[in-house]
């Protein structure tokens, strides 16, 4: 798995209907300071996904959601 971004724009991070938004509740998008993406590597065995991750300003990881798939 490798660190693709890491995303501190809230926008990015809002419930939407589409993308890693959707994933989140409110309540922790907004106690997010970031956002990080990982992706699997393509020699990893298993299919591949994209993990986001959401942190609070002291990197305490607050909720992940994995998505299937780039």
């Amino acid at each position: 798995m490798h660190l693709l971004e890491i995303v501190r724009d809230k926008a990015l991070m809002q419930p939407t209907p589409c993308g890693p938004g959707r994933r989140f509740e409110p309540d922790q998008v907004e106690a997010a300071v970031l956002m990080e993406i990982h992706g699997s590597d393509f020699n990893e065995p298993g299919d591949d996904y994209c993990l986001f991750i959401l942190k609070d300003e002291i990197g305490r990881e607050i909720a992940q959601r994995r998505i299937a798939g780039y």
